[in-house]
């Protein structure tokens, strides 16, 4: 659909589900992960997620808080038919951006053009007669209010794209052979050119001629040994060029109402916002800085602190709880293409053998930067340190809300204690907090007021099919 014509709601509201949820339609229905899950009258045997769908069984048997994972899908509607309905004050927000004549006009692409990630939507927008750049595309992108926590936590928004803002023209000054889209422009949700409190940025559109994103070419060519260490090599670089510039402080970049760069917001991990999102306090305000790895390690820490306090469904059973109470420079977690909480047995010899693969090749790169403390491989020699002492699963745990518990058992408590015993929970546990026990029987109690919410949700999805 183009944008020359205004469609009704209901119409919109469908059109919208026929094409961003297409793949949604061709993913496989997943079974019901517990046994005797019957459904009863009037309660909906499935509900809609951001992509598939599922049952009542499968969202008591989640590690994560359902509730909300469960509300996106009506959220993203809701939210780009706003978009949509505001269509003609971006189109004129990013004429002025792109300095356009008076005939040279912009036009949203159609739906099924729309791309929608984890934290933001982006927006194809066509530029008809663009003398200066002819059959070229600006991508518009706005960041998911309902995705980064800006109802429970205003603001979130905004920092999320003065910190990306920031670090495009950061490396654009500091490191211009780092391939990026051109930044075209950009508008916070408190400025002049923002539509209606909404931010947004405007860069190039990459065309699938020119490059395809990692997340749709890496299933197809990770096992191509060749294309496998081109890539390799390309992302050692890049991680060679930025390490290359110390920073004397452990943060974002973000910018001023001026336009200054400034090393002044909070080491903005994706973390923060998903907690945040839920109404999990991190405790860790925007302005806040680290000049020690301990001290922002200790803050991360808290944060899968919070989360156990917080989440209603944090602990599936006591044992569970007392389990959870004890427990930078790195080869990405992803490159077998599996979570970082998935990497046991046969999928963690296979990450083993990519990630010595992957640094053997970060270090032959690094020798053609310049030295460091008097090392051509001292980075290399950090990374491959890290992963024989177990940095990377102590790392990537403090940044895994979900997967902190899991790392720890699997990885890092078998470095101290091959044994995996509950009477080694049950001592430490205590020295979680002075009110440890009395949290987890909270937690408990939270438990089941979040599993009788859940088949509440399902009920009353239920009830409203049968009255249609």
């Amino acid at each position: 659909m183009s944008d020359k014509s205004m469609p009704s709601t209901t119409s919109l509201s469908n059109d919208v589900r026929c094409s961003l949820d297409a793949e949604d339609q061709a993913a496989p229905k997943s079974q019901s992960a517990l046994p005797g899950s019957e459904h009863p009258p009037n309660v909906l045997a499935t509900l809609p997620l951001l992509h598939g769908e599922m049952t009542l069984a499968e969202a008591l048997d989640e590690e994560d808080n359902m509730l909300f994972p469960l509300a996106y899908s009506s959220q993203r509607e809701d939210f780009l038919f706003w978009i949509y309905e505001h269509r003609d004050d971006f189109k004129n927000l990013v004429s002025l951006h792109l300095g356009l004549a008076s005939n040279e006009t912009c036009r949203f692409g159609e739906f099924r053009e729309w791309k929608h990630g984890s934290f933001n939507v982006c927006i194809p927008i066509y530029v008809d007669n663009w003398k200066r750049h002819p059959g070229k595309r600006v991508l518009l992108r706005l960041p998911l209010p309902y995705k980064v926590g800006e109802s429970t936590c205003p603001g979130n928004s905004n920092e999320k794209l003065r910190a990306e803002i920031a670090a495009f023209i950061w490396i654009q000054e500091n490191c211009s052979h780092i391939p990026i889209p051109f930044l075209w422009g950009f508008g916070f949700p408190s400025g002049q050119s923002s539509v209606m409190g909404h931010g947004y940025l405007i860069m190039d559109y990459i065309e699938t001629t020119d490059a395809k994103m990692l997340s749709e070419s890496w299933d197809e060519f990770c096992h191509d040994r060749d294309l496998r260490t081109n890539f390799f090599k390309d992302l050692s670089r890049i991680m060679l060029a930025l390490s290359q510039l110390p920073l004397p402080r452990i943060g974002s970049w973000t910018i001023d109402e001026r336009g200054v760069l400034m090393l002044t917001n909070r080491p903005l991990a994706h973390h923060f916002h998903s907690l945040e999102n839920e109404g999990i306090p991190t405790n860790i305000p925007r302005n806040l800085t680290y000049t020690t790895t301990d001290a922002y390690y200790a803050d991360l820490l808290a944060c899968h602190d919070s989360r156990i306090r917080n989440q209603p469904n944090s602990m599936t059973n006591e044992e569970d709880g007392l389990l959870q109470m004890a427990k930078m420079l790195a080869p990405p977690y992803w490159i077998t293409n599996r979570g970082v909480d998935e990497l046991r047995g046969e999928e963690l010899r296979t990450f083993e053998k990519a990630c010595e693969e992957f640094m053997d090749i970060f270090e032959e790169e690094e020798k053609s930067f310049p030295s460091v403390y008097g090392s051509t491989v001292y980075r290399a020699d950090i990374m491959r340190r890290g992963w024989k002492i177990g940095n990377f699963w102590y790392s990537h745990a403090l940044k895994s809300p979900k997967g902190l518990f899991n790392l720890f058992v699997q990885h890092i408590q078998p470095i101290f204690e091959p044994r995996r015993d509950i009477r080694f929970a049950q001592m430490v546990s205590a020295y979680w907090a002075p009110d440890a026990r009395e949290v987890v029987a909270a937690k408990l109690a939270d438990k089941k007021e979040y599993e009788q919410q859940l088949r509440q949700l399902f009920k009353d999805a239920g009830r409203s099919e049968v009255n249609l």
